[in-house]
């Protein structure tokens, strides 16, 4: 939503839908007793156009920058005021090519600043009443007479003015083409044009003021703003409150971040060290025969890749160790420990009797790729515990 308001007293008001629909309409003796609804999207303030004027100029400027700082220059002999004391806006411009330009001047923007400083709410953008002029599609020119009896002059979508009403027949013949179409909103003057030779005059029915006017369509706001750094002091103050806020809400979501790293890196240290030292222990349990250990994760990955590569005596290992698997379940012996070093197998296993243990050595003597040695046998809660010493044969 949009809503357009004149910056002087009576404050006439205009509320449009996202569609440039009108909503609702009044006046304000003031206006900080403006009702602004909540979804508000631009406030614009309606400026009376004696304040404002329009100049059609050439730029030869490739960049908009470039062009802003040209347009003192090219007007500077045009304005009867010093261009520092003046507030200019680049309202259609092509790089390269002509521009329209708007000149107002800057104490009266600074008095305009002052007031909305005082109120609650900011306003946008300032557009200049005669922009706001409907734009006839048959006519070259709209010309509207106002409720005082001066007159609002639309010649473009960024071209306008306003003039009283002993300067309409001056107006009238400086025009190039007598016979160009004028649409008027009063027929009394519409009589006038014509005796004064017009051919091309209709009358069209808008009414007499911008909210009016606005009934019947309106230039985007961003081709008619007449100021285009409009900050009141207020503003400035809450965009400054609210940099302020926004820098000290990410500096404290710098810090949260970065304190939650440093608490998770401090926890992953901590549990990669319990994994070293578990790992460690399993390497020492796995390989008895290796009693340097410099980097234990790297030494298992080796060992293992070893393994599987076949080195390392894997195949001795495999071997020895399918012996020990054939030869268990025949007599239903238990193996209770196992331990593989310098090309030996050394096993522990228990049977139910010295008659089981006898057959183990039986079927042991019967594998011709293995040597079998009895180291010691022993009776203990009613087994018979046996440590064998196995080597390939």
């Amino acid at each position: 939503m949009i809503l357009y308001f004149h910056v002087d007293t009576p404050h006439e008001w205009v509320l449009l839908d996202r569609h440039s629909g009108i909503m609702d309409k009044g006046a304000s003796i003031t206006l900080d007793v403006l009702s602004l609804p909540k979804r508000l999207s631009q406030l614009v303030g309606v400026v009376p156009g004696t304040f404002v004027t329009t100049h059609d100029i050439e730029l030869s400027a490739r960049t908009k920058s470039k062009a802003l700082a040209a347009i003192p220059y090219a007007l500077e002999e045009r304005l009867a005021t010093d261009v520092d004391e003046l507030v200019f806006a680049l309202l259609d411009w092509k790089p390269g090519e002509s521009a329209t330009v708007s000149v107002v001047e800057k104490r009266y923007v600074e008095s305009l600043e002052q007031r909305f400083t005082e109120l609650s709410w900011n306003v946008t953008a300032l557009v200049p009443e005669f922009l706001l002029v409907p734009l006839h599609k048959q006519a070259q020119f709209t010309l509207a007479k106002l409720t005082d009896g001066s007159y609002a002059l639309r010649s473009g979508e960024c071209n306008g003015m306003v003039f009283d009403g002993n300067t309409l027949e001056y107006w009238w013949s400086s025009l190039e083409d007598p016979d160009c179409a004028i649409a008027v909103n009063d027929r009394e003057v519409a009589r006038r044009l014509i005796e004064l030779g017009g051919t091309t005059i209709s009358e069209w029915d808008i009414g007499k003021t911008f909210s009016e006017w606005l009934a019947h369509g309106r230039t985007p706001t961003e081709r008619s703003n007449i100021v285009r750094d409009f900050h009141p002091n207020k503003t400035s103050n809450q965009s400054e409150a609210f940099y302020h806020a926004a820098v000290v809400l990410l500096c404290v979501g710098i810090a949260t971040k970065v304190g939650m790293d440093l608490y998770e890196n401090y926890l992953l240290h901590k549990k990669n060290n319990q994994i070293d030292r578990e790992i460690v222990q399993i390497f020492q349990r796995t390989f008895p025969d290796i009693t340097r250990i410099v980097n234990p994760r790297l030494q298992m990955e080796q060992r293992i890749k070893a393994l599987k590569a076949g080195t390392v005596d894997a195949g001795q290992f495999q071997m020895l160790v399918a012996s020990v698997a054939r030869v268990m379940p025949l007599v239903r012996a238990t193996l209770e420990e196992i331990t593989f070093r310098d090309h030996t197998l050394l096993i522990t296993c228990t049977t139910e009797n010295f008659a089981g243990l006898d057959k183990l050595k039986q079927h042991f003597a019967k594998d011709p790729s293995v040597r079998v040695e009895l180291i010691s046998s022993g009776s203990k809660d009613n087994k018979v515990s046996a440590r064998f010493k196995l080597q390939s044969a």
